[in-house]
């Protein structure tokens, strides 16, 4: 069974260039597993958004609310 790699382009978050967590690092990363063929053109699972009830498990409402 191939493994799942998830990866959607769209989902990312505007940071400051200085920011722990770079966003262009996760598309960086999906560019060099299709360069080294450890994922098929197009072997990406693309997932939606996550329902208000998943994402409300794990963080605060008011967060939720705002996002």
């Amino acid at each position: 069974m191939p493994l799942a790699v998830v990866h959607n382009p769209l989902f990312t978050a505007e940071l400051p260039p200085d920011h722990r967590f770079p966003m262009p690092k996760y598309a960086a990363i999906a560019d060099v597993l299709l360069a080294e063929g450890i994922v098929a053109p197009g072997g990406f699972h693309t997932p939606g958004p996550a329902p208000a009830q998943w994402v409300n498990l794990a963080h605060e409402r008011t967060y939720v609310d705002q996002v």
